[in-house]
């Protein structure tokens, strides 16, 4: 795949993050191959960044709605794996 690097400013300072796109089945498939189980999958969010920060309605409506979702249906995905 090829790799994106994305740039934010934060607290006046300018990052970089690697910004890479995911299926949970194919992020599932990577850590493992790399040696980690997931030991928690959910969605990160179901709408854009900007928007929940943005809009105070939209963003109690995501934090909301997230706990009844699987991670497949988020915007973004958060894993946390462990080494096996």
């Amino acid at each position: 795949f090829p790799v994106t690097i994305v740039g934010r400013n934060i607290d006046k300072q300018a990052h970089q993050f690697f910004y890479h796109l995911y299926s949970v089945a194919g992020l599932r498939a990577e850590l493992q191959e790399a040696g980690f189980a997931i030991t928690a999958l959910s969605p990160e969010s179901l709408l854009p960044e900007w928007m929940i920060t943005q809009h105070d309605l939209l963003g109690k409506l995501d934090e909301a709605l997230l706990p009844l979702l699987p991670a497949a249906l988020g915007y973004g995905v958060r894993a946390v794996a462990v080494p096996t």
